[in-house]
């Protein structure tokens, strides 16, 4: 068999190595990235402390509680219709071989990610976690064949094969209710440690927005413009409103919440199970990222090889 895949190799034209050596390093450089990436979310998890709720500090923190839906309407998984925390899912359609064009087997025709909010309890407190834009590993992941599109049709299809006649592929994800590891920007919305400045600094921006309304309210000589006398009345305008809010909300319970972290280097990581075996999960992926690697050098030094013999 080795000696039928030498042959093939030097018998491909010119273009169409070159096309396989650009494939091979693609893979090769993705897989390399894989590995710094895991190794690095492993080392960030393990090297942060674990907070508690009732005293973790505003910013970036790792929690690690018991995941929980809130109260209202559930979350639910459109393709399985089992309520969960957070879900992706997508539904492929099997193309024609007339019809592949160099695009895949399979092509994607509906896809999904929930943004709904839940829950992150510890023995201290809890918290809300907004999922949006976070990198999740979830519970469990779900692969089944059927025959139509529709999300109502699915359940009862064909389940763990893969049938040679089932037109379509459909892939589910969900993070179901229990032990999460959560690394996020923590912040206490109500908090009167907030900014006073950025508070007023955003309303400024707001107003700023709305330029007829704003000349409407402190132009006070109508000449279309806000001079340095009518800013500073902006500015000290903005600033009642603002402390008017804060006294509003200050007779409000705090509310802790789990978002994006705002600086790109720190991952917004939402992981199933505890920290230990979040940590494991990402050691997992950067070994499979190397043996990805090896194979693709491999593979491409024995491609090189085979031609130039």
């Amino acid at each position: 068999m080795l000696e039928s895949i030498t042959l093939w190799c030097r018998g491909l034209s010119t273009g169409a190595f070159a096309l396989l050596l650009t494939v091979l390093l693609a893979l090769a450089g993705t897989a390399f990235y894989e590995i710094w990436r895991a190794l690095r979310r492993s080392r960030i998890i393990e090297d942060t402390p674990t907070s508690r709720l009732r005293s973790a500090a505003q910013g970036y923190v790792e929690l690690e509680g018991h995941g929980a839906l809130m109260g209202g309407l559930p979350i639910v998984a459109p393709l399985s219709g089992i309520a969960c925390l957070w879900y992706r899912y997508r539904i492929e359609r099997r193309r024609s071989i007339t019809d592949l064009r160099g695009r895949g087997w399979w092509h994607t025709v509906q896809k999904g990610v929930s943004d709904g909010l839940f829950r992150l309890e510890d023995s201290t407190g809890a918290c809300i976690v907004d999922p949006d834009r976070a990198e999740v590993i979830p519970s469990l992941r779900r692969v089944w064949y059927g025959g139509s599109d529709a999300p109502a049709l699915v359940l009862g299809t064909h389940s763990g094969g893969r049938p040679s006649f089932a037109e379509y592929r459909y892939t589910e994800e969900r993070l179901m209710p229990g032990p999460l590891c959560a690394l996020g920007w923590f912040k206490t919305v109500g908090d009167a440690d907030d900014s006073l400045d950025a508070d007023v600094a955003a309303l400024l921006r707001q107003w700023k927005g709305d330029r007829a309304a704003l000349l409407t309210r402190f132009d006070r000589n109508a000449d279309g413009q806000i001079d340095v006398e009518e800013w500073a009345r902006v500015r000290e305008a903005a600033l009642q409103q603002v402390m008017k809010e804060r006294a509003e909300r200050a007779a409000e319970p705090e509310t802790n919440t789990l978002v994006r972290p705002p600086v790109a280097r720190q991952p917004y990581l939402l992981v199933a199970g505890t920290e230990r075996a979040a940590a494991h999960r990402y050691r997992v992926r950067s070994q499979l990222a190397l043996a990805g690697f090896g194979l693709c050098v491999a593979g491409l030094l024995w491609a090189l090889g085979a031609r130039l013999s």
